[in-house]
């Protein structure tokens, strides 16, 4: 059975948690922040999420957030509402890639300090991005397109280094830690692996967007079947543009992207997946997406409560002007859109115009709400109203619509 759980970092419900009625935030200190994340864990699982991956990031604005009491009263959370963790190793500030000695030996130590500090927790899972940011921008320079899989391997040395002073400091059971499929080559990071005996976490979106190397999701979960201990679930896409460009996307919810959903979680229900399944997600996106599996895969068990209790059922169609138009529709004019305008602001130069109020965010781009339903309808932007006559028949297709940045 697979078990879907969803990540800590929810902006917006860990903002409004330490603001809580503070009414002028921006005259607050930064010593004046400070976030109860018992209680911010306590909300995610009240949406009927019983597994929620924690993130030691956190303590870059809230410094308190993870000590000594906040982590027995998690403990206690975890006891007397049943629920499970997975831990999600720094990242923020973090390289234990770099060749930059000094800075490798202190992200190693952060990594270290975040591991013992919430190994009282007993994660399930402690999930690791072995290489940093600046492997992933040397990655993409094409200046070193000859050199790339030596400067590669180089990266892969200093993580390995890494690696091995993490599990010595800490004792961790090695099969406890699992490295993600991140912009790095991922026959690189399944050679840490099976030398240090390490789990991998598997990242749909990393892998769709084409960050681990030119594999595709089916060989990227071939490979990493044997040492699969988790899943990050979100959609991603890796699409030529019509200016010759690549438009890249990851982290949207299941739909928008390339990922077979079908496909992809009856792999993982086959063959006996009991590890977690991350929605690397917001509450919203998450919301949303358990839709999508839903439809695709109505025999299997998700999350309960008022995720559940509380959704809209998605139309498969609306009228407008007494003409009939689908969801397929609107997805094949914001097609049209993105043929017509690779960038979307050379349509009217509408994102720097305020009678331009609203957006539909799809796919990790922004459209104009009037304009693609005219071209999903065939009527003209005057022949019906906009606003929020517009903004409700996305919403009934399930799209989702924003105020314009």
């Amino acid at each position: 059975m697979l078990r879907f759980g969803i990540e800590l970092m929810q902006p917006d419900l860990l903002m409004e948690q330490a603001l809580g009625s503070t009414s002028h935030p921006a005259e607050l200190g930064p010593t004046e922040l400070s976030l109860d994340v018992t209680s911010a864990v306590e909300r995610v699982a009240d949406l009927g999420f019983n597994l929620i991956e924690l993130n030691p990031d956190l303590m870059v604005f809230f410094p308190r957030c993870f000590n000594l009491p906040s982590v027995e009263r998690l403990r206690a959370l975890k006891a007397s509402r049943g629920l499970s963790y997975t831990l999600h190793l720094p990242l923020w500030s973090v390289d234990p890639s770099t060749p930059v000695q000094p800075v490798r030996r202190g992200s190693v130590d952060a990594l270290v300090n975040g591991l013992l500090r919430m190994a009282p927790l007993e994660p399930e899972v402690y999930v690791l991005h072995a290489t940093g940011a600046l492997a992933a921008e040397l990655g993409r320079m094409a200046a070193l397109e000859p050199v790339r899989p030596l400067v590669m391997r180089l990266f892969q040395e200093q993580a390995r280094c890494s690696l091995k002073r993490l599990l010595d400091c800490t004792g961790l059971p090695s099969r406890l830690l699992a490295v993600e499929t991140i912009e790095f080559p991922l026959e690189l990071t399944l050679e840490l692996a099976e030398e240090f005996g390490l789990s991998v976490c598997l990242d749909t979106g990393h892998v769709l967007a084409g960050y681990s190397g030119d594999v595709t999701l089916e060989g990227a979960l071939e490979r990493t079947f044997p040492r699969l201990g988790e899943v990050h679930l979100h959609d991603g896409y890796r699409r030529p543009a019509p200016d010759g460009s690549v438009r890249v996307a990851d982290h949207l919810p299941l739909g928008e992207g390339d990922l077979a959903v079908e496909w992809f979680l009856g792999q993982l229900e086959e063959a006996g997946f009991m590890g977690p399944v991350i929605l690397e997600l917001t509450i919203e996106e998450a919301h949303a997406s358990l839709e999508v599996i839903r439809a695709h895969c109505p025999d299997l068990p998700l999350p309960r409560g008022p995720i559940r209790r509380n959704r809209r059922k998605n139309m498969d169609s609306v009228t407008l002007l007494g003409q009939e138009i689908t969801r397929q529709q609107v997805i094949d004019a914001l097609n049209q859109f993105d043929s017509q305008y690779p960038d979307t602001n050379d349509y009217d130069s509408w994102l720097d115009k305020g009678m331009y109020r609203y957006a539909v965010r799809y796919g990790g781009n922004l459209y104009p709400c009037k304009f693609v339903l005219s071209l999903a309808s065939g009527f003209g932007v005057s022949d019906f109203g906009g606003g929020e006559q517009t903004n409700r028949l996305f919403r009934r297709l399930g799209f989702e619509v924003i105020n314009k940045p």
